[in-house]
């Protein structure tokens, strides 16, 4: 668990060809599948929302927090020497075939039966500029792209923000690449400091994975007026894509299917423990209802909650977050 297997060393990262070309700060997008997958996500996961997967799971969740809160977030930013204040974790990812040939990140063949490494290299201390720089998908959503971008072109020394621009593209071209990928491992890099705190059963990778990747998605189900269902649905769809925030989304379908005064529309989540995506989805979602005329709640359910056949009973909805619109 400790260090990463030496062939996919010796293999190359899935973002090498942009990486190369952007040295010092390399926008390697988190494949979709693997959004429940952070330090960060753990070290603010409630405790006992962790029970649900095992009885020794809140203990870890409760070390991986003092570890994450514990790490210096003073001093100079590992990039541009500006005044770091954000911790990054420094993942790597590399794919393989079903026979165990490397695949390289710019390939147009990867398909979802390959298997994918999400590597943990090591955390690094970054600015807020660089950090905001590095994950491109924020800016993208909030209106600060611009900055993100020149930020890139001025740390890595490129002579045009077009060129920045078209390697951030392909980037994104790579990350959708990567999340059509199903089977993802976890490898720990040099953080000896943090496999330490761990129990001897998760110091085993196979263990360790349960936690990051356990079935941390989940959905919101918002019921709206029969005659309204489809028209809903498409606005709902046209605004998730406006905003970025995308992921997957489903209704009805089936002739006689939508016999209910008020049928379901369902917005999922790739993970449960990300509040400020979860509250962005409800926040489309309410916009969408309003413009429609409508208010009332909708519910968040977890996909633990369904594997665990936790449902809801007459008077009594089984949810984590409800969120008035």
């Amino acid at each position: 668990m400790v260090a990463i297997k030496t062939e996919a060393k010796k293999n190359p990262e899935a973002y090498s060809s942009v990486c190369r070309k952007l040295p010092k700060l390399c926008p390697r997008l988190v494949p979709s599948p693997l959004w429940g997958l952070s330090l960060a996500k753990i070290a603010r996961m409630e405790p006992r929302i962790a029970f649900v997967m095992s009885d020794d799971y809140p203990a870890l969740v409760e070390k991986i927090s003092a570890y994450w809160m514990s790490l210096d977030r003073s001093g100079v930013c590992e990039v541009c020497g500006g005044e770091g204040s954000e911790i990054d974790e420094y993942w790597l990812y590399y794919v393989f075939t079903e026979k165990g040939k490397p695949v390289p990140g710019t390939s147009r063949m990867i398909r979802k039966s390959f298997r994918g490494i999400a590597y943990l290299k090591d955390l690094r201390l970054l600015c807020s500029k660089c950090h905001i720089a590095k994950h491109q998908g924020y800016p993208l959503t909030h209106g600060r792209e611009s900055e993100a971008l020149e930020w890139l072109q001025k740390v890595n020394r490129i002579s045009s923000v077009d060129e920045v621009k078209r390697l951030v593209d392909q980037a994104f071209n790579i990350y959708h690449q990567l999340s059509d990928i199903e089977k993802w491992s976890i490898r720990i890099g040099r953080l000896t400091s943090l496999v330490r705190l761990l129990p001897n059963r998760f110091r085993d990778a196979k263990h360790f994975e349960q936690l990051f990747v356990q079935k941390s998605g989940g959905k919101w189900i918002a019921k709206v007026p029969n005659a309204m269902y489809e028209k809903i649905f498409r606005r709902v769809l046209e605004s998730l894509e406006k905003t970025g925030l995308a992921y997957q989304a489903k209704i009805l379908c089936e002739k006689d299917s939508i016999v209910d005064d008020y049928p379901p529309i369902i917005v999922y989540a790739p993970t449960s423990f990300s509040p400020g995506y979860i509250s962005s989805l409800a926040k489309v979602l309410k916009t969408v209802l309003n413009e429609f005329g409508l208010t009332g709640k909708i519910h968040y359910k977890p996909d633990i909650f369904t594997s665990k056949a936790i449902y809801s009973e007459k008077g009594r909805k089984v949810s984590i977050y409800s969120y008035s619109y």
